[in-house]
């Protein structure tokens, strides 16, 4: 196989005005002839110039650009991404936020030249649907992914379990559970429909396996959710020994508000996040918070990104990353 060498020395210049030559560098000053040359010789020679490999990454993103700003999971989750582009000297291509209002087509959005890391709930359909524009694509937090697609996720109905199983067996035995409503981009019809959450529905299969009634507040994800929340529950005046809240936004909303009242934490009620936000360790009290390891999440997709890229490795991977419980000051178990 002929080289950028071989035409140089038959041309006798050197192999960086060749390479220039044949990769049409019209600022490069050499006379016509040459060029003709260099051009000549490498069609002679049978010379073919390797594909380039494509080192960009684009992002499509559940959460848009407000969500991601009061939400840390994804804020952090994608600043990790950015950071691991960085460190494999790839090229971030862009970052698609997908607008709840759906203001444009998110498939034209798709460059097939990237690699494609899909962020957030989408439905099944649309990961397919992505996929045939651009089959280089690994998924991160999806609970049903094709077994054709790469996907990184956690298993955040078996360790909600766990974790409550914990507190049953440090003798805590009525536990309520904040959350909010959660929705999957559904890119086909244009909409945003509603879906389980595996942290809800966990808690509501452990109250059923112990034969307890649920306790549920659903008011939303952030900090003002929380307090809300809280303050429901005090107004019930039956004050469970633990509350598991889905995100630590809830928590430290729920912890804050508590301060106003006479219960005393941990002493008296335990708060439980989940997530393991930087401002959880932060505030005063600290949170408790099961961790989702967005480090990790985003190390594992972009080793599976480089894979594409590297080694045009094709087969599809299902990773499953471990998490942990963070014990700080809003818990004594």
């Amino acid at each position: 196989m002929a080289t950028l060498q071989d035409i140089a020395d038959q041309a006798h210049v050197s192999v960086g005005t060749v390479s220039r030559i044949l990769n049409r560098d019209n600022t490069l000053s050499v006379s016509e002839a040459t060029r003709d040359n260099v051009i000549k010789i490498a069609k002679d020679l049978g010379y073919t110039k390797k594909a380039r490999k494509n080192k960009s990454i684009q992002i499509i993103t559940h959460a848009n650009k407000v969500k991601e700003y009061y939400d840390p999971y994804y804020r952090e989750l994608n600043q990790a991404l950015i950071d691991e582009i960085k460190k494999l000297n790839l090229t971030l291509h862009d970052v698609v936020y997908v607008e709840p209002d759906f203001s444009f087509d998110v498939l034209h959005k798709i460059d097939p030249n990237c690699v494609l890391i899909v962020v957030g709930r989408f439905t099944r359909e649309s990961l397919e649907a992505m996929y045939k524009v651009n089959p280089k694509m690994t998924t991160i937090d999806m609970k049903d992914v094709p077994n054709y697609i790469n996907n990184v996720s956690y298993d955040l109905y078996g360790m909600t379990q766990q974790l409550l199983e914990h507190c049953w067996s440090k003798g805590f035995k009525k536990i309520s559970f904040f959350g909010g409503h959660i929705t999957e981009r559904d890119i086909i019809n244009v909409k945003s429909v509603p879906n389980d959450d595996p942290r809800e529905q966990s808690y509501i299969a452990w109250c059923k396996q112990h034969d307890l009634a649920p306790h549920i507040q659903l008011e939303g994800w952030t900090i003002e959710s929380g307090m809300l929340a809280m303050k429901y529950l005090l107004e019930e005046k039956d004050i469970p020994d633990v509350v598991l809240t889905a995100n630590d936004m809830l928590a430290i909303g729920a912890a804050q508000y508590i301060k106003h009242s006479d219960i005393k934490v941990p002493e008296q009620l335990q708060i439980i996040g989940i997530n393991n936000d930087e401002m959880a360790e932060t505030v005063s009290p600290s949170i408790t918070s099961l961790s989702i390891p967005k480090e990790t999440l985003a190390k594992e997709a972009m080793r599976l990104a480089y894979k594409h890229i590297k080694d045009n490795d094709n087969q599809a991977y299902h990773i499953c990353v471990n998490m942990e419980l963070i014990e700080r000051e809003s818990t004594r178990i």
